[in-house]
C-alpha cells in the first residue's frame, strides 16, 4: 500500500488569516466574539495550527499586500 502523506505544509510556518468569530476565540486572556478578527498563527506539525495573537487590520493589509 503507497499514499502521499497529507500535511503539506512545513513546520514552523507562519501566516495571518482573517475570519469572523462566530463562536468565541480565546487567545491567551483576551476573547472575541461576534466580529472579524485577524489572527497570527504557527504551523506545528503534531498540533496543527495554533493561534498565537490577535493583530489589527492594518498589520494584516501590511501582510497580505
Amino acid at each position: 500500500m503507497k499514499w502521499e502523506a497529507g500535511i503539506k505544509t512545513k513546520a514552523g510556518t507562519e501566516r495571518t488569516i482573517k475570519r469572523f468569530a462566530i463562536f468565541p476565540i480565546t487567545i491567551g486572556n483576551e476573547t472575541r466574539w461576534l466580529e472579524t478578527v485577524y489572527v497570527d498563527q504557527f504551523f506545528n506539525i503534531w498540533t496543527g495550527w495554533t493561534n498565537e495573537k490577535f493583530v489589527t487590520k492594518e498589520l494584516w493589509k501590511q501582510m497580505e499586500g
